[in-house]
């Protein structure tokens, strides 16, 4: 799940989370500026 690629990225800091996953739904992620391009990477390849 996206969910546990990015945590991957950034660690345990909850800042993501699903929102309304019941029909495709989409991720809200709070990334720490030095991580941006990381998770964008992440993303991208998944």
């Amino acid at each position: 799940m996206i969910i546990e690629i990015i945590h991957g990225v950034i660690g345990k800091l909850d800042g993501v989370r699903m929102v309304s996953g019941s029909f495709g739904g989409y991720v809200v992620v709070l990334v720490p500026k030095d991580k941006v391009n990381a998770v964008r990477a992440v993303i991208s390849n998944n």
